[in-house]
């Protein structure tokens, strides 16, 4: 598959597949393809403090979103009682 990431067309199979560093081989596919996406959008690998960085910023974004979704009323608790 191929998507438009701005000026640069990438391959998914390219995101997922981005440069591992031989320490963390453990690490899930989400993770290389979101190191990837980042890595198309500044057009250049990132070092490992790099992505050390980026990669908290976006786990401290998920925890936000992940306590809004907790705290935001159901669909049942907004919706008016049937007479």
């Amino acid at each position: 598959m191929t998507r438009d990431c701005g000026n640069v067309t990438e391959t998914s199979a390219h995101l997922v597949s981005a440069e591992r560093p031989s320490q963390a081989q453990s690490a899930s596919d989400e993770e290389w393809a979101a190191r990837g996406a980042i890595q198309s959008r500044v057009g250049r690998s990132l070092t490992d403090p790099e992505w050390q960085q980026a990669r908290s910023g976006l786990l401290a974004f998920e925890s936000v979103l992940r306590n809004w979704q907790r705290k935001r009323p159901t669909m049942s608790e907004g919706l008016p009682k049937a007479a």
